[in-house]
């Protein structure tokens, strides 16, 4: 198994409550990852979900990264496929390093985000590097979320097509 599970209240804010190895909010069908929110009570939370995660599976830099997925279309989403190091315990964050493939927030349909944070590029200090595509079919197909990254530069794309590109420094 390539993944784990988050479970309790993580982060954010967040109104749901991670489960564990819980069928109802994840399980594969059909050869696809099925992720389910459930307007349903536990612990502090007023939603269940999953939160699955490769961390402690193995690590790696460089290479490319590819997501095949189709988004929930609910305000209050936020389903994202994101990459933190493995001494996120050791270097807080942002100082430590993070790399949005996709985001996307409920309340703005269709706009997809990939974004860089770093201990000098954050949205703590209004610095974060960022893109976004609007990808009207979000909800409806499914699209792949790629990354490609190198010693020189992070360059994502949404079904092959490139639509965010981030070098050392801003402007590269």
């Amino acid at each position: 198994v390539k993944w784990g599970y988050e479970k309790g209240m993580i982060r954010n804010n967040e109104a749901q409550y991670y489960t564990e190895n819980r069928r109802e909010n994840a399980r594969v069908e059909g050869g696809k990852l099925i992720i389910e929110a459930r307007k349903e009570k536990m612990e502090r939370g007023e939603f269940t979900s999953a939160s699955v995660i490769s961390k402690g599976k193995g690590e790696w830099k460089f290479g490319r990264v590819e997501v095949k997925a189709k988004l929930p279309a609910a305000r209050g989403t936020w389903p994202a496929i994101w990459m933190l190091p493995g001494d996120i315990g050791k270097v807080r964050w942002p100082l430590c390093g993070e790399i949005d493939l996709m985001e996307h927030v409920g309340y703005d349909p269709g706009k997809i985000h990939g974004t860089l944070h770093s201990g000098a590029y954050n949205h703590t200090k209004g610095t974060q590097r960022s893109a976004q595509r609007m990808l009207p079919s979000f909800a409806t197909d499914f699209h792949v979320y790629s990354m490609e990254w190198s010693a020189e530069k992070i360059v994502m794309h949404i079904d092959d097509r490139e639509f965010a590109a981030f070098g050392k420094k801003p402007g590269d």
